[in-house]
């Protein structure tokens, strides 16, 4: 799975099995505030025991991003996450194209 960094909401689609209502997300930034750390995202949409979605933030940096499900908000310990974590790779955004500076006229 891929993402452009930009610091804004995108929608990540997780698809494995047994999931429910009351599940959690977590994510583990490689770099920036807070790296290193498990953090709970928003709480997801299950579609059906087979998919969730949720919305994840990837940051501004390129880098890579942990995730893994968990049981509940109360039950986020290794024996409660998902069967292994995905990793979403998250690309540098596209640099802003500048417009070409105006030139002056030319004297008649």
């Amino acid at each position: 799975t891929a993402m452009t960094a930009g610091n804004t909401a995108q929608t990540l689609k997780i698809t494995g099995s047994n999931f429910h209502a009351g599940n959690v997300v977590q994510f583990k930034y490689a770099s920036g505030p807070g790296a290193g750390v498990w953090k709970t995202g928003k709480p997801p949409v299950v579609n059906s025991d087979t998919q969730l979605t949720v919305s994840m933030n990837p940051g501004l940096s390129a880098g890579a991003v942990q995730v893994r499900v968990c049981r509940s908000i109360v039950a986020t310990g290794p024996a409660d996450a998902s069967a292994g974590t995905h990793t979403v790779s998250v690309a540098a955004a596209a640099a802003p194209v500048q417009a070409a500076p105006k030139l002056p006229e030319a004297a008649k």
